[in-house]
């Protein structure tokens, strides 16, 4: 999922060490309005960091368990890159 998210263009991957599920990414776009596109259309985008640390900004995590296919991960890619365009 790291690899992927880092290939959207105005998202950046933070912090190289190695991770479980979870991954932090910096976001070109204001979070809240990017997690609330994604919501209208049934998809949970992650928590905005920045709402609970001010310093973190536009700073999502996000999380894919083994409950989540490649396609669904996919399809995350795919509408978060477009939410931040």
């Amino acid at each position: 999922m790291r690899e992927k998210l880092s290939t959207i263009p105005g998202v950046t991957a933070l912090f190289s060490r190695p991770f479980f599920h979870e991954v932090v990414v910096q976001l070109n776009t204001p979070a809240s309005e990017v997690i609330e596109l994604l919501a209208k259309k049934n998809i949970l985008a992650g928590v905005a960091l920045g709402e609970e640390y001010s310093e973190r900004g536009d700073v999502v995590l996000v999380c894919a368990t083994e409950t989540k296919t490649v396609d669904d991960l996919d399809t995350f890619v795919r509408e978060l890159g477009a939410a931040c365009a």
